[in-house]
């Protein structure tokens, strides 16, 4: 996230406003100095919100990034795309595997990486087709509907000791 302060504030002015939504964990307080010290207090905002409550900030937002290298499964890139907003991340397999080529890709090892994207997806400005059509994307890829049968199968086979071939495990 400190990444992701300091690429907002490399932006022109008017800067969008940041919001980082999330449970605080120990690293917390160095991420919000970080974002004091790139963007000045009123800058940002920092919440932790209750899961019902999210799908409102998605709603009221123009562009989605989340800045970590890694990831285990993208659930907020599929959540906010599902929502149509255009998602920006780091250049890396899990984020291609979600976003298939609805999403935005940059090095965000590198400065000027996501502020690059970021200036071209405002300057782009919101359509409701392109935002359609990444809602129907990771619809017709990763909804529990699509889904659902695929799961049930994996644990079938699992709880009988096969692997996705059917052969039996060791």
């Amino acid at each position: 996230m400190d990444y992701v302060a300091r690429e907002v504030a490399a932006l022109p002015a008017p800067r969008p406003l940041l919001v980082i939504l999330g449970q605080r964990e120990a690293e917390t307080p160095a991420v919000l100095e970080a974002a004091d010290q790139a963007l000045g207090p009123a800058g940002y905002l920092c919440r932790t919100v209750p899961a019902g409550e999210v799908q409102d900030y998605y709603d009221a937002a123009d562009v989605f990034t989340i800045g970590s290298l890694t990831e285990g499964f993208g659930r907020v890139l599929i959540e906010a795309a599902a929502r149509g907003l255009p998602c920006l991340t780091a250049d890396r397999p899990f984020a291609r595997q979600v976003l298939g080529d609805q999403g935005y890709f940059a090095d965000f090892t590198r400065p000027g990486g996501l502020a690059g994207l970021l200036g071209r997806v405002l300057r782009e400005g919101s359509d409701p087709s392109r935002a359609a059509a990444r809602h129907a994307d990771v619809y017709a890829r990763l909804s529990w509907d699509r889904l659902a049968g695929r799961y049930a199968d994996m644990l079938v086979r699992v709880g009988a000791g096969r692997n996705e071939r059917g052969d039996r495990w060791a």
